[in-house]
């Protein structure tokens, strides 16, 4: 037993699963966290009508790709669970910064439109 698996246990399989359901969620409740984006953080009120077209063309592709990428890696890194340790943390922190960097492109070009 490596020392991963002693501090670990079995955590890349489920990680990777909740993985999937936080991006899934994400993609669902995307028009909401937009919003909330909008009104708590930037002060600007409702997100706008097309944020469900944004969701739909832009942050529904961009997740499957995401997620085909996550998992190609962990298949290819499935016996190396260092390899697979840094596949995890990197597929939450590449979503942590999609979402982020998506949320700005999708309020730059609002703002922009409305100029």
């Amino acid at each position: 037993m490596t020392q991963l698996d002693e501090r670990f246990g079995p955590w890349p399989s489920w990680a990777l699963v909740a993985f999937t359901f936080v991006l899934a969620g994400e993609v669902i409740w995307y028009p909401d966290l937009a919003s909330f984006v909008s009104r708590v953080i930037l002060k600007q009120g409702d997100a706008g009508s097309g944020i469900d077209y944004y969701r739909y063309f832009y942050v529904l592709p961009g997740a499957l790709v995401l997620e085909v990428i996550v998992v190609v890696a962990a298949i290819v890194a499935r016996n190396r669970r260092r390899h697979l340790f840094a596949v995890v943390w990197g597929a939450w922190g590449l979503d942590v910064l999609l979402a982020g960097l998506s949320l700005w492109t999708y309020f730059t070009a609002t703002a922009a439109a409305e100029r």
